[in-house]
């Protein structure tokens, strides 16, 4: 019973974001499971902390305003970084601005993730996955290095 009651209070503190990917398709994603979004032009891939990855038809700055106008504890979580990623900063594990790298780090907490959908990702240019002890280390490496000392800068007043 003590079981049920924890999830419940940690469920109703979750924030939800809902997003049209497709003109008949909706997603109601938890804010906590948004391990990173990548533009591309006219569409955006979301990687969540379990494995999956959304693509949805919205531009990043959609997905921003959206963002801002539905969630109001979390929001400030979901950072913009240039002009193609939107980062959970919850997840930052290293960033580096000489080597122009920043590493997230999600590790599975008892949830089952699958490693082989970040095994496919892997081939992405300048993005690079990995796994290790069960934690799965993303390496984007396609951010400028004002924009890295600017995330470093927000994330060391958290």
């Amino acid at each position: 019973m003590q079981q049920k009651k924890l999830y419940w209070e940690i469920t109703m503190q979750d924030e939800y974001l809902i997003l049209s990917p497709t003109r008949t398709e909706l997603l109601r994603i938890a804010s906590v499971d948004i391990l990173y979004i990548h533009a591309d032009g006219n569409s955006s891939d979301l990687y969540l902390t379990n494995g999956e990855k959304q693509t949805i038809s919205m531009q990043l700055g959609e997905i921003e305003n959206t963002i801002k106008n539905q969630l109001k504890k979390t929001a400030v979580n979901l950072v913009r970084i240039g002009k193609s990623h939107i980062i959970n900063r919850t997840y930052i594990y290293k960033i580096d601005t000489v080597k122009q790298h920043l590493i997230l780090s999600v590790g599975n907490n008892g949830r089952s993730i699958d490693y082989n959908i970040f095994k496919v990702e892997s081939k992405k240019p300048n993005h690079t996955f990995t796994l290790r002890d069960e934690h799965i280390y993303v390496c984007i490496e396609d951010i400028s290095k004002d924009q890295l000392k600017a995330l470093k800068e927000i994330t060391e007043k958290m």
